[in-house]
């Protein structure tokens, strides 16, 4: 359900991609295991809010990079980041922050340590 967002022309389908994120992860920890979120649920936000690019409301794009940062970082303590992972993040900030926005830079170069460290990418 997740990944249907991403595509669709909804508005604010970052937020509604991550609802459905936090209510698995509310019902896995009452108790329902088979809610556990697995990295394709992860990937499904990333994936929608890679895909907001489009939207003409400008706190929409930014909306989702937010989602998009705060996925990224409950995702690791859920399960390892997979390749997908990083080329959804990288495809979003590049979509959603314009080059030279003061937190482009400083993303990119965090996201790209924590890739090489988890062997997504080698250094050089």
């Amino acid at each position: 359900v997740i990944n249907c967002f991403a595509r669709s022309i909804v508005d604010r389908k970052a937020k509604k991609a991550r609802q459905i994120l936090d209510k698995m992860i509310q019902s896995y920890a009452a108790g329902n295991t088979a809610a556990k979120p697995q990295i394709y649920a992860f990937n499904g936000v990333l994936s929608a809010s890679a895909h907001t690019h489009h939207t003409r409301f400008p706190e929409e794009r930014l909306e989702a990079f937010t989602i998009l940062v705060s996925t990224f970082l409950l995702l690791r303590e859920w399960t390892e980041p997979n390749d997908s992972t990083y080329i959804l993040f990288f495809q979003a900030c590049e979509r959603l922050l314009p080059k030279g926005h003061r937190l482009y830079e400083q993303v990119i170069e965090t996201v790209v340590y924590s890739c090489i460290r988890d062997g997504q990418m080698s250094e050089r």
